[in-house]
C-alpha cells in the first residue's frame, strides 16, 4: 500500500510529503489547515495544469528581447507605479524582500531588491523576467492573484512545487481604470527555512502598495473629471472611486466602485446621473458610502 493510500486508511498516523499531500487536499481525503484559496489552486494545478510538484527545475526566466516585448505595453504604467514601488522597497527592504510588479501573465517586468544577491534571485525565479503564472509553476503568489483576482499570501509550504517551499510571497492586484487586470504586484523573500514566518502585515502592505498605484492611474486617465472619492460607512472596505463629467454623470468607476455598485460599461458608456447614486447604494449589499468631491 503507497503512502497516500495509507494516509486515506489511517490519515493520523502516517507522515506525508509535500506531493502527497496535494494529492490527499486536492481529492479531499485530508483536512486542509491551509486557506481556501490555496486548496483550490492546488487542485487547479493538479488536475488541470498538471504541474508537477516534485520538478526540480529551475523557474523560466524570459529572454531579453522576450522581457521588452511584455514590458513595452506596459511602458507608461511603469512610469506611474514607480514612486509608489520605491516606498514599497523602502519599507521591506530591511527584512530581505524582494519587490516584483508583474503583467497580466505572471511575467515580472520589473524588480527592485539586493543587487548583490542577483545570482541567487535568477536561480529562484523572483527576477526580470521570471514567469509566474500557475500553469508554469503551480500555487504562488503571483499566479494565485491572477487566477483568483483577488490578493493572497502565499508562504513556503502553500506552494504547490516543492522547489518553491522556502520563498514567501504576497501578490495584490492592480486594475485599470476600466476594472481589467493590468498587473501584480508582488514581494517576495527567500527563507532559510521553510517554517520560518513572514513579516507581520506583509500582504496588507501590499495591498496598500497597489490601490495606491490603481488610485493614481485612474486619477491620470480622468483628469479631465470630478473624482468622487467614496468609503463605506463601516470603514471596513476600500475606497471607491467615480469619475464625474461635466454633466453631473458617473462616466468612469474604479474596479472596487464597480463591483460595489454593479456597474458595467455599458452603463458607463450610457452616463449614469449622479443622482441616481443613493438608489444604486441602496440596491447594494455592502455598507453606504460617503464621499466628499475633489478635482483628480
Amino acid at each position: 500500500m503507497n503512502t497516500v493510500a495509507q494516509v486515506r486508511a489511517e490519515p493520523s498516523t502516517v507522515e506525508v510529503s509535500h506531493d502527497e499531500r496535494i494529492e490527499l487536499v486536492a481529492d479531499g481525503a485530508s483536512e486542509s489547515i491551509q486557506p481556501e484559496a490555496i486548496d483550490d489552486s492546488w487542485r487547479r494545478c493538479l488536475r488541470d495544469f498538471r504541474v508537477d510538484p516534485k520538478s526540480s527545475s529551475v523557474p523560466h526566466l524570459l529572454t531579453e528581447r522576450e522581457l521588452r516585448i511584455s514590458r513595452e505595453p506596459l511602458h507608461s504604467f511603469l512610469v506611474q507605479a514607480q514612486e509608489e514601488i520605491d516606498r514599497l522597497y523602502a519599507i521591506v527592504r530591511p527584512q530581505s524582500y524582494v519587490v516584483l510588479l508583474c503583467n497580466s501573465d505572471g511575467v515580472a517586468i520589473h524588480h527592485r531588491g539586493d543587487e548583490s544577491k542577483d545570482r541567487e534571485f535568477k536561480q529562484w525565479g523572483i527576477w526580470l523576467g521570471g514567469v509566474w503564472s500557475e500553469r508554469v509553476e503551480g500555487t504562488n503568489g503571483i499566479g494565485t492573484c491572477i487566477a483568483d483576482r483577488r490578493p493572497v499570501l502565499v508562504h513556503c509550504a502553500d506552494h504547490f512545487r516543492s522547489r518553491h517551499t522556502r520563498l514567501s510571497c504576497a501578490g495584490a492586484p492592480i486594475f485599470d481604470p476600466q476594472g481589467g487586470l493590468l498587473a501584480v504586484l508582488d514581494v517576495s523573500k527567500l527563507h532559510q527555512q521553510s517554517d520560518d514566518q513572514p513579516f507581520p502585515l506583509l500582504l496588507q502592505t501590499v495591498i496598500v502598495s497597489a490601490r495606491a498605484i490603481e488610485e493614481r492611474i485612474f486619477r491620470e486617465h480622468f483628469q479631465h473629471c470630478w473624482i468622487l472619492a467614496a468609503a463605506p460607512s463601516d470603514d471596513l472596505g476600500s475606497s471607491v472611486l467615480l469619475a464625474i463629467d461635466d454633466q453631473q454623470s458617473i462616466v468612469g468607476a474604479d474596479q472596487a466602485a464597480r463591483k460595489f455598485f454593479a456597474l458595467s460599461d455599458k452603463s458607463l458608456a450610457d452616463g449614469i446621473p449622479l443622482s441616481a447614486r443613493s438608489r444604486m447604494s441602496a440596491h447594494s449589499s455592502a455598507a453606504q458610502p460617503t464621499g466628499t468631491f475633489r478635482y483628480a
